[in-house]
């Protein structure tokens, strides 16, 4: 037996999130192994060798065919080129196990790229532009570029009045700065109960510091020194000086960034990762005249990248294009204002429409919202993502092909309640936005496996936090490029083949025999290996339209189990095994293993190291859990396992 001598060191290349980390893993190989997993690998390979006829001299070729064929299931073609030999030995089966075949994590289906673009999941960012908390971390055109490169394919611009540049010199004061220190509920005790109260206190601080643009079509939060109207330019009108839309969220004392910057890392890096469409969500605050601004702004940095406007009439619309259609496309959805019947004037205060605004504030909030006005020729730019504010499902605006609906996660809770046939039917066909509640301050997530299962295209996260919502985001587009098909039954009814076919369904029983790792990586807390204390603990999210957020774990605590606590980055196991039994209504494709490793501390276990596995790209046998550091990293920790999967 010969194996190499050391692992080379993985050099980690994107976070994790959009799935590009975990879309390597079914290409790794893991080059050596340690003590404790060759024993565990003697001990299979014995196993095998007792359906062999040349008993424990090797694998023949009838005992190879039962390990690829029905111990493995293994569809690679090359499997075989491993077992070259009449009778294989130990080395061969080391030499099998250490190729990236044995990854536990499987290639994705064949990418079809040809239905509507209402028939995929896409990867979303919630205000994208923030790199920390909702309430005043800064905004960066970086958080852009870093979604992009991680395979996001649905990011939101939330839009403001700029102000001039003699106003803005002193937006960076050391006043704010303390401000914001001394604003950090996010970091204090019992945040549930005091965050209305922040939130309130912090709109009216940035109420106070309103600009000259306050009195127009739309308010926008300004800073502290800003000159008084009085003292104001019309900025729009003098070149020299030019104000231009910023970048922030709006009533927080979160830092802005321009818009043109903001357009111009989207340039840079829209089609970096992928060519296929992106779409980028504009919540506008801005007045009329800044809205021109935008258009130019957009026109120029994304030239030919948008849709051609003149082929796409409301009229001429009646059926959503295919993500093969809009290749190295830009996609704006933004509120849509219909044009005025003979309009023919230039000005931009003739060409409006109202529409309210449903995504801004806090959940349950009773202060009326103003209504917006969006400029006609800006919202001609969202061909085939127009927005519209959601009142109910039989609305008229509801049977327009290119409509979406942007909904709270809270809202799309109560439409599950209370019609949750109505919602699951609209999504087939038509586009709809899920963000998360205004509550989540600390930026932590929704949980995107309900919202799929309600068919909700764009589950917009928030990339700046890890936690439960970001690892199932990087386990559903593994690979995926941001598109993912929706299952069969999930699918439009209008216009495509295979849409309306009933949801398949089935009842899973699933074993995992644990049996040691290697290379771990410590938790960022730890810096001695003989002090980590490593235990897996493995959850199963899985697909059934019935349940809310959090039901699938808290009412069935057969759906998660934890190892016993072991000891070192390369722990022995010892074979536990672990099972899912008879597990009803599941949908592969909406179904995921999720195995964080976890260090058992006195106080809160820190975590180590983790995977999310789609269900249906879950490969049974032995095999390696590739594993991702607790920053989202490539690591070359890996978990050998064993899995035996039945579906009846």
């Amino acid at each position: 037996m010969s194996t190499p001598a050391s692992i080379p060191r993985i050099v980690p290349t994107r976070q994790a999130g959009g799935g590009a980390p975990s879309s390597a893993a079914y290409t790794h190989e893991v080059t050596s192994f340690t003590p404790a997993v060759v024993e565990h690998l003697e001990k299979a390979f014995k196993r095998l060798c007792n359906s062999s006829h040349s008993g424990n001299h090797g694998l023949d070729q009838g005992a190879v065919s039962h390990l690829l064929q029905t111990i493995q299931q293994e569809n690679a073609p090359d499997a075989g080129k491993y077992f070259p030999h009449a009778v294989n030995g130990l080395d061969n089966f080391l030499a099998y196990m250490s190729s990236a075949l044995a990854s536990a994590m499987g290639p994705p289906k064949k990418h079809d790229l040809s239905h509507p673009i209402s028939s995929y999941y896409i990867s979303s960012s919630h205000n994208t532009y923030l790199t920390g908390n909702q309430l005043y971390s800064e905004a960066s055109t970086d958080s852009y570029r870093n979604v992009l490169l991680r395979g996001c394919r649905c990011l939101e611009i939330d839009v403001w009045d700029g102000e001039s540049r003699s106003a803005s010199s002193a937006s960076s004061s050391d006043g704010e700065r303390e401000d914001s220190q001394r604003l950090s509920p996010a970091r204090k005790p019992g945040l549930g109960k005091k965050v209305s109260g922040h939130f309130n206190t912090i709109k009216q601080r940035a109420r106070s510091r309103s600009n000259s643009w306050r009195g127009r079509s739309s308010s926008s939060p300004q800073r502290a020194n800003a000159a008084t109207p009085a003292e104001m330019p019309t900025p729009w009108k003098m070149a020299e000086d030019k104000a231009e839309p910023r970048v922030l969220h709006g009533y927080t004392l979160t830092k802005e960034v321009s818009f043109r910057a903001v357009c111009n890392a989207i340039r840079e890096t829209a089609f970096v990762a992928t060519d296929l469409p992106l779409i980028v969500s504009l919540e506008v605050h801005a007045c009329l005249e800044q809205q021109e601004i935008m258009i130019d702004i957009m026109k120029e940095a994304w030239e030919g990248m948008l849709v051609d406007i003149s082929k796409a009439s409301e009229e001429e619309i009646e059926r959503l294009p295919s993500p093969d259609e809009l290749r190295n496309k830009i996609l704006i959805k933004v509120k849509w204002a219909p044009p005025a019947a003979g309009q023919e004037s230039n000005n931009p205060n003739d060409q409006v429409a109202s529409s309210g605004d449903d995504e801004n504030g806090t959940d349950g909030e009773k202060q009326k919202k103003k209504s917006s006005k969006i400029l006609q020729a800006l919202s001609q730019l969202g061909v085939y993502t127009r927005g519209f504010t959601f009142k109910q499902f039989d609305q008229p605006e509801a049977s327009i092909p290119t409509h979406v609906f942007s909904l709270s996660e809270a809202k799309v809770v109560d439409m599950h309640e209370s019609d949750g046939h109505a919602l699951f039917s609209h999504n087939r066909d038509y586009l709809m936005r899920a963000y998360p509640s205004g509550m989540r301050v600390n930026s932590s997530n929704l949980e995107p496996l309900f919202l799929w299962r309600q068919g909700v295209q764009m589950a917009a996260l928030n990339w700046q936090k890890w936690d439960k919502g970001m690892m199932l985001n990087e386990g559903m587009f593994a690979g995926q490029e941001g598109w993912v098909l929706k299952p069969e039954g999930y699918r439009g009814t209008i216009k495509d083949s295979d849409g309306g076919k009933p949801v398949p369904k089935r009842t899973l029983s699933l074993t995992i025999e644990l049996c040691a790792g290697q290379n771990l990586p410590l938790p960022f807390d730890e810096k001695v290996a003989k002090k980590f204390h490593p235990y897996v603990k493995c959850d199963m999210l899985y697909g059934s339209e019935k349940f809310k957020p959090g039901d699938s774990t808290r009412n069935n605590e057969k759906l998660k189990w934890v190892s016993k606590t072991s000891k070192g980055v390369n722990p022995d196991f010892c074979g536990e095994v672990h099972q899912f039994s008879n597990v009803a209504n599941v949908v592969e494709e909406l179904s995921f293993i999720r195995i964080k490793v976890k260090d058992d501390n006195f106080g809160k276990d820190t975590l180590a190291a983790w995977a999310c596995i789609r269900l249906d790209r879950l490969k049974i046998g032995y095999r390696f859990v590739h594993l991702l550091d607790e920053k989202g990293m490539e690591s070359s920790g890996v978990l050998l396992v064993r899995i035996i999967k039945v579906f009846s």
